[in-house]
C-alpha cells in the first residue's frame, strides 16, 4: 500500500485482511521507511514501544488514582509480565487496542456518559473512543454492543417521567453517544462493501464457522483465562463488599462482560489463526481486577507484610524477564544477519 500498489499481498488482488485502524498508521510509516526494511522494522517497533508506554502510563495512574498506590504497583508488574508485554510489543494492533482501551475507561469514567442518563454533547468522545477501539480490532464490537446496552438499561431505569418519555431520552442518549462510532466505522464498512462483497474482512471470514458451532478451547492461552478471572475476581470482591455501585467496578462489569462474549465467540466460533493478541482487551481488565484484589488484600494485612509481598513479586518479575529475555531467539531481527 506504502509503494502504490494499494491493499494487496501479491500486487494482483485487492485484500482487507487488516485491522483497520493499526495498517493506517503503518502505511505512512512503510512510506518513510521505503526499501529499508531494517529501518521498517525498528521503526514499527518503537511505534509500539511508545503506545505501550503510554497506555501503561495511562492504566497505572487511573488505578493511582483510583484504587491506590500499591495496587499501582501491582498494575505496573503485571503489565511487564513477559506473556502480556511480548503480546503487546509484537508488532501487531495490541499495544494501539490497548491504548485506547485504557483512554475509554478514563474517559466513560470521568465524563459519566454511559451512567447519567440526560443526553450531553460531551458524551460524543466516549463514542468515538468506542469507534476507534472497534478500528483497532474490529472484534472488539462486542464490548461496543455491552456499552450500548448499558447505556440503553440505564436510561430506561434511571431518571424521571413516564416509560415513553425515558424511551425517547434514551434513544437520544444513545444517539449522541455512539454518532461519532457510526461515523468512525460506516465508511470502512462501506468499503468492505463495495470492494469485497461483504462487511467483514476477509480474514475474518475464512476463519469463522458461524453460524455452525465449534469448540475450540485452546484459543484462549493460561494469561487470558487468568487475566479474565482477576477481572472478574476483583467484581465480585467489590460487589461483595457492597461496592457494586462503584463507577470503576460497573464499568469492569460491563466491559468484562462484552470480553467474555468475545472469547466465547473465539472458542466456539472461531476455527483457526486466533492469536495471543486478539485478546488484549483483558490486559486492562485483568489489570484493573489485580488492582481491586491487591486494594481488599493490603487492607488485611500489615505494612510490613504489603512490603515483603511487593519485593517479592518484583523479584519474581525480572526472573520472569530474565528468563523471557534468555529465550529470545535471533530470527527476523537485524542480530541475525550479523551472527551469519
Amino acid at each position: 500500500a506504502a509503494a502504490g500498489h494499494g491493499f494487496t499481498m501479491d500486487r494482483i488482488s485487492p485484500t482487507n485482511g487488516f485491522q483497520p485502524l493499526w495498517m493506517w498508521i503503518l502505511v505512512p510509516i512503510a512510506r518513510l521507511a521505503g526499501s529499508n526494511v531494517d529501518l521498517l522494522l525498528l521503526a514499527v517497533q518503537a511505534v509500539c514501544v511508545a503506545i505501550f508506554a503510554a497506555a501503561g502510563g495511562i492504566l497505572c495512574g487511573l488505578v493511582r488514582a483510583r484504587i491506590g498506590r500499591v495496587p499501582a504497583l501491582v498494575a505496573g508488574l503485571l503489565l511487564f509480565f513477559p506473556r502480556i508485554e511480548n503480546a503487546s510489543l509484537s508488532g501487531m494492533e495490541a499495544a494501539l487496542f490497548l491504548l485506547i482501551f485504557a483512554a475509554l475507561i478514563i474517559e466513560a469514567l470521568r465524563s459519566g456518559a454511559l451512567s447519567n442518563p440526560e443526553p450531553r454533547a460531551s458524551d460524543a468522545r466516549t463514542g468515538a473512543l468506542v469507534g476507534l477501539l472497534m478500528l483497532a480490532r474490529l472484534d472488539s464490537v462486542f464490548v461496543g454492543l455491552t456499552l450500548a446496552a448499558c447505556a440503553g438499561v440505564q436510561g430506561l431505569a434511571r431518571g424521571e417521567g413516564t416509560p415513553a418519555e425515558r424511551l425517547l431520552r434514551t434513544a437520544r442518549k444513545g444517539l449522541v453517544v455512539f454518532w461519532p462510532a457510526v461515523l468512525l466505522l460506516v465508511p470502512y464498512l462501506a468499503w468492505n462493501r463495495l470492494e469485497f462483497g461483504h462487511f467483514v474482512p476477509i480474514s475474518g471470514s475464512l476463519k469463522t464457522s458461524f453460524p455452525v458451532p465449534g469448540f475450540n478451547p485452546g484459543h484462549l492461552n493460561a494469561e487470558h483465562v487468568a487475566l479474565l478471572a482477576l477481572a472478574l475476581a476483583g467484581i465480585g470482591v467489590e460487589t461483595r463488599r457492597g461496592a457494586s455501585g462503584d463507577p470503576l467496578v460497573k464499568l469492569l462489569a460491563v466491559l468484562s462482560l462484552g470480553l467474555v462474549l468475545h472469547a466465547l465467540h473465539a472458542v466456539i466460533f472461531m476455527r483457526w489463526g486466533v492469536l495471543s493478541w486478539h485478546f488484549a482487551g483483558l490486559i486492562p481488565a485483568g489489570i484493573v481486577g489485580a488492582a481491586l484484589l491487591t486494594r481488599e488484600i493490603e487492607r488485611k494485612l500489615s505494612r510490613s507484610v504489603v512490603v515483603a509481598g511487593m519485593v517479592g513479586l518484583t523479584v519474581l518479575q525480572i526472573l520472569a524477564l530474565a528468563s523471557s529475555i534468555s529465550r529470545l531467539g535471533y530470527t527476523f531481527t537485524i542480530g541475525a544477519r550479523e551472527a551469519g
